[in-house]
């Protein structure tokens, strides 16, 4: 875990003497130190450089955007149907990149459309998790904490039960909205009614394909046209 010290550290974080105790410390072996937690995990190389590894908290880096999971997991709870959320961070399958995951605990019926919806008021489009899943309860360890592990296992039994469709060839208009789609997701025959999020778009994803269709067609076109229509099949109608 790395520290970091010297004259320039501030004194502590204004009006948050919970913050200030957690995150600055005394050095173990002089007292006239303090250090400063940054919750970054490092490995030292042989030549002596540091090399990020990740983060000792929540917080998650994917495609260049810091994100804090514990963030998306308010939101989805400020949702009145959703008692509980989970919010993790998974590998694309060629390790190049992330998506996010949520598991959600819902207190009744649910369209995983609408809580996408929801989750656009007060979410930019790269925090908004990629696959959504209902679980009738959120694991949990010995100790009480969330079971990470067992909700990726979980996880990964969903992602792969998807099925996938054929696509239809479309008039014009249609047949511009499937070529820039394949050309986003990298889907050589994507499904028509599978939900695009289902298929392992991401938010980043979504927003590119929004701007080649705005390009394409010459005209704005409301980004939560794409939350409110998940599928090639909704989308072309």
């Amino acid at each position: 875990e790395l520290y970091a010290a010297g004259r320039w550290l501030a004194l502590g974080y204004w009006e948050r003497e919970d913050l200030t105790i957690d995150n600055l410390l005394t050095a173990p072996r002089d007292d006239s130190l303090r250090l400063y937690r940054t919750g970054d995990l490092a490995r030292r190389d042989e030549e002596g450089v540091y090399h990020f590894e990740g983060r000792q908290d929540q917080q998650v880096k994917i495609r260049g955007y810091r994100i804090e999971l514990g963030e998306i997991e308010a939101a989805l709870e400020s949702h009145p149907h959703i008692g509980q959320a989970v919010v993790t961070a998974k590998q694309t399958e060629d390790e190049t990149d992330k998506f996010l995951h949520a598991s959600i605990v819902a207190l009744e019926a649910l369209d995983l459309d609408s809580i996408r919806l929801f989750l656009t008021e007060t979410l930019p489009p790269y925090a908004i998790p990629a696959f959504i899943h209902e679980v009738e309860a959120i694991p949990l360890t010995e100790n009480g904490k969330v079971d990470r592990a067992a909700l990726l296992s979980e996880i990964e039994g969903k992602e792969s039960s998807h099925s996938q469709g054929e696509l239809q060839p479309g008039e014009s208009a249609d047949a511009l909205i499937e070529t820039s789609f394949t050309e986003i997701s990298g889907l050589t025959d994507p499904p028509k009614t599978t939900n695009f999020f289902d298929l392992g778009l991401s938010s980043l994803q979504i927003a590119r394909f929004h701007e080649r269709l705005e390009k394409g067609f010459d005209r704005e076109i409301p980004i939560t046209l794409f939350f409110q229509h998940t599928t090639l099949e909704a989308l072309t109608k």
